[in-house]
């Protein structure tokens, strides 16, 4: 009896998850293609998901990978059936971005210890703890206002030349199971 129910909410939770990942891609302004993730690799050197979806459906390199929760990454490499997403806590991703409050625009990106970081704020810059963070929209691969992140921690460099955030990322990578990709 345990074991049913565990299975039922195990399939309930899936269920959930579904139909936000479906109410998303019809919100969506632009074309997307839903995968499932059947590969994960945590290391800190260059944490990456694998996915189902590749190029027969359409995923090229650099394509945006999110969920209703927000931003994961980008599709690394793109073959036939499967592709490889490099993950917003990547030290070699750097993603455009807007702080929603003050509209003060900055650079994310991964760190050697798996946080991410919002870079290049002025010093004079007014960004608090609590603050979202997004997408801008300021190139090609991720369109904006897709939600990276809340301010979690604001520093200065260490060259007093300006302020950074350390941000606590919206999609926790290691617990996704469904993405959306941006065609």
């Amino acid at each position: 009896m345990e074991a049913r129910l565990l299975l039922s909410q195990g399939v309930s939770a899936e269920n959930d998850r579904l139909r936000k990942l479906l109410g998303l891609m019809t919100e969506l302004p632009y074309k997307t293609e839903a995968a499932r993730v059947i590969g994960k690799d945590f290391n800190s050197f260059r944490p990456y998901l694998l996915l189902d979806k590749g190029e027969s459906v359409g995923i090229k390199k650099y394509s945006a990978v999110l969920t209703p929760l927000g931003l994961v990454g980008k599709v690394l490499e793109s073959g036939r059936f499967s592709s490889k997403v490099i993950l917003i806590n990547d030290p070699d991703l750097s993603v455009p971005a807007l702080i929603v409050r003050t509209q003060e625009q900055g650079l994310v990106s991964g760190t050697l210890d798996g946080r991410s970081k919002l870079r290049f704020l002025d010093l004079d810059s007014e960004v608090m703890e609590g603050d979202l963070v997004v997408t801008s929209g300021l190139n090609m691969t991720y369109p904006a206002g897709i939600l990276i992140g809340k301010v979690k921690f604001v520093g200065v460099e260490s060259s007093g030349l300006g302020k950074f955030a350390i941000l606590e990322p919206a999609v926790r990578v290691s617990s996704v199971s469904e993405v959306l990709i941006v065609v």
